[in-house]
């Protein structure tokens, strides 16, 4: 567990926040990371985990890509049935949930699984404040509202 913690401190570095900028470009043109088994999916997940991580965020295991055993790259998306991360901080509980989907697709797959990873971690963080980001390349018109009426939330 302690090399999971100093690797997460390593992303604060200027090396590797100008690798984690990086990697969101390479997201925004749809392009795979270095490692020919990074597809956009994961390096937007573990770029979201390197970004948090680098802003002093604590990702419990349970949340976040499923990384090696050494903590220092991806081998899988978050699991099904949970947020993509989560980032917690001493006053507030951030929910992160990322997608490369667009058009209706993104809102037949991400509306309703958000509003149910956001009540989850209510419950399992009651004493602080729960957020949640939506991250994607372009956010459907129809998820924005969506989540403006239907949760009461801002993106």
């Amino acid at each position: 567990y302690s090399g999971k913690i100093s690797q997460m401190k390593s992303f604060s570095t200027p090396k590797k926040f100008d690798e984690t900028l990086e990697m969101f470009q390479n997201i925004l043109d749809n392009k795979k990371w270095e490692d020919p088994y990074m597809e956009v999916s994961l390096l937007l997940e573990w770029a979201m985990f390197r970004a948090f991580s680098a802003i002093g965020a604590s990702v419990p295991d349970d949340y976040g890509p499923v990384l090696n055993s050494d903590g220092s790259a991806p081998i899988f998306t978050a699991g099904g049935n949970r947020p993509d991360l989560v980032a917690e901080f001493d006053d507030y509980v951030l929910v992160v949930e990322s997608t490369v989907s667009s058009g209706s697709r993104q809102y037949n797959t991400e509306t309703t699984p958000v509003a149910r990873h956001i009540a989850d971690i209510q419950t399992k963080y009651p004493k602080k404040k729960v957020y949640s980001f939506f991250v994607a390349r372009e956010i459907n018109p129809n998820v924005v509202e969506y989540f403006f009426h239907s949760m009461n939330c801002l993106l």
